[in-house]
C-alpha cells in the first residue's frame, strides 16, 4: 500500500470508528460493536472498498497487544487469586464442552475423524480481546466476573493450544508432546522472569525515564514478551502482552505505563484493530449460511457459554457471575482462524467445514458484545439508579 493511501486509509478508519462507536453507544450497544460493523461494511464481505494490507495488519497487531497489556495492568493480582478457582473451572469447562460437543456433532453429521479433531480444537479457542474492550467500555473489567473472564481466557489459550497439538499429532502433522513441553517451559520461564526481572526493570525505568519516553521501554518489554510467547512458547502473542501488564501492575511504573498506553491505544491503535477485525471477514462467511453452518454456530455459542458458565459456578462464582463469564468466553478469533487454516492447508478440513468455521468466527465475534451487554444489563441498571439517586441527593 502506497504511503499517501495508507495515511488516508488510517484517517478514514479512525474517523469512521469514532462515529460508528458513538452511533452504537447511542443505540445502547457497546461502541466496539459499531467499530466491528464499520469494518465489516467496508471490507470484502460488505462493500469491498477496503481490503486488509500488511501495514494495516501490523497496526492492528500493535492495537490488540496494547489492549491486552492494559488488561494485565488493570488486573488486581490479589483479586485474580481469589477467583482462581472460578477461572480454572471456566477455562476447563470452556474447553471440554466445545471439544466433546464438536466430536458429537461431527459423529452425527458423519465427519471423518481428522475433521472432528480440528473442529473440536477450533471451537475450544476464545478471543479475549473483544470481551476485554467491551468490559472496559461498560466499566465491568475489574468486577469478579470480569477478572474471571480474563484469567479463564488466558488459561483457555494454553489449553486450546494443547488440544491443537493433540489434534495435529493424531492427524500425523505435528508432535503434540513437543508442543506441550514448549508451552510449559515458556510459561515457567515467563513467570520466573516476570516476578523477578520486570519489577526491577520497572523501578529503573521509573527512576531514569519518569516522562513519556519511558513508554518506549515499556512497549519494548511488551513486544519482547509477546514475540517470545508466540515464537518459543507456542501460545498467542496476546498472552505475553497480558503477562507483561500483570507483572507491571503494582510497581512504581504502573500509573505512568497505563496513562501512556491508554493515550496511544484508545486514541489510535485499538480502534484500528477492531475495524481490521471486521475487514478480515471473507465472503465465504456469507456463503456458509446454511443449516450446517447455523447449527455449528449455535453449537459454538451454547457449548462455550454453558461450559464456561458451569465451570465458573463450580469454581465458586454465583449463578449471575457464571452467566456473565460464559457470555464473555463466547467469542472466537485469531486462534480459531489459525486452527481452521492449518487444517485447511493440511487437507484435513473440507470446504464446507472451513467456510462454516469462518461463519462461527465472525458470528461469535459480532455476538459477543451483544451477549455481554445482555449478561451485565441487570447489574448496570441498579448502578444507574444509584448514580441518579446520588445526583439528586447532591442537588
Amino acid at each position: 500500500m502506497e504511503e499517501p493511501f495508507m495515511l488516508l486509509t488510517l484517517a478514514g478508519i479512525l474517523l469512521g470508528a469514532r462515529l460508528s462507536g458513538r452511533l452504537s453507544a447511542w443505540m445502547g450497544l457497546p461502541p466496539v460493536f459499531g467499530e466491528l460493523m464499520f469494518g465489516l461494511m467496508l471490507g470484502p464481505a460488505g462493500l469491498g472498498w477496503l481490503h486488509p494490507s500488511a501495514e494495516l495488519k501490523a497496526v492492528a497487531l500493535l492495537g490488540v497487544l496494547l489492549l491486552m497489556f492494559m488488561a494485565g495492568l488493570e488486573t488486581n493480582a490479589q483479586a485474580l487469586r481469589k477467583v482462581g478457582g472460578g477461572a480454572i473451572g471456566a477455562a476447563l469447562g470452556g474447553v471440554l464442552a466445545p471439544f466433546f460437543g464438536a466430536m458429537l456433532f461431527g459423529a452425527l453429521v458423519g465427519l471423518p475423524w481428522p475433521q472432528m479433531l480440528f473442529l473440536g480444537a477450533a471451537l475450544t479457542a476464545t478471543s479475549v480481546s473483544l470481551s476485554v474492550q467491551t468490559l472496559r467500555e461498560m466499566g465491568h473489567h475489574q468486577t469478579r466476573a470480569g477478572i474471571t473472564i480474563l484469567g479463564a481466557a488466558i488459561l483457555d489459550d494454553v489449553l486450546g493450544m494443547g488440544v491443537l497439538a493433540l489434534a495435529t499429532g493424531l492427524s500425523g502433522i505435528g508432535q503434540p508432546l513437543v508442543s506441550v513441553l514448549k508451552m510449559g517451559l515458556f510459561l515457567g520461564v515467563a513467570f520466573l522472569i516476570g516476578r523477578r526481572f520486570i519489577p526491577m526493570a520497572a523501578r529503573w525505568i521509573a527512576r531514569h525515564h519518569p516522562d513519556e519516553r519511558g513508554l518506549a521501554l515499556v512497549l519494548a518489554l511488551t513486544l519482547g514478551m509477546s514475540g517470545a510467547a508466540e515464537a518459543w512458547g507456542g501460545v498467542a502473542a496476546i498472552t505475553g502482552a497480558y503477562l507483561t501488564g500483570l507483572f507491571l501492575a503494582g510497581t512504581s511504573l504502573e500509573e505512568q505505563a497505563l496513562r501512556g498506553a491508554r493515550t496511544l491505544g484508545d486514541g489510535l491503535l485499538i480502534p484500528v484493530f477492531f475495524v481490521a477485525v471486521g475487514l478480515e471477514a471473507p465472503i465465504p462467511a456469507l456463503e456458509a449460511l446454511s443449516s450446517f453452518g447455523l447449527a455449528l454456530l449455535t453449537l459454538a455459542v451454547l457449548s462455550k457459554w454453558l461450559g464456561s458458565g458451569l465451570g465458573a459456578c463450580l469454581g465458586g462464582l454465583s449463578a449471575r457471575e457464571a452467566f456473565q463469564v460464559g457470555a464473555g468466553m463466547v467469542s472466537r478469533g485469531e486462534v480459531a482462524l489459525v486452527i481452521a487454516t492449518l487444517g485447511w492447508d493440511a487437507g484435513w478440513i473440507s470446504p464446507q467445514l472451513y467456510t462454516s468455521l469462518i461463519l462461527v468466527i465472525m458470528g461469535t465475534t459480532l455476538l459477543a458484545p451483544l451477549l455481554l451487554r445482555l449478561a451485565f444489563v441487570e447489574t448496570q441498571l441498579p448502578l444507574r439508579r444509584r448514580s441518579v439517586e446520588v445526583g439528586k441527593a447532591g442537588e
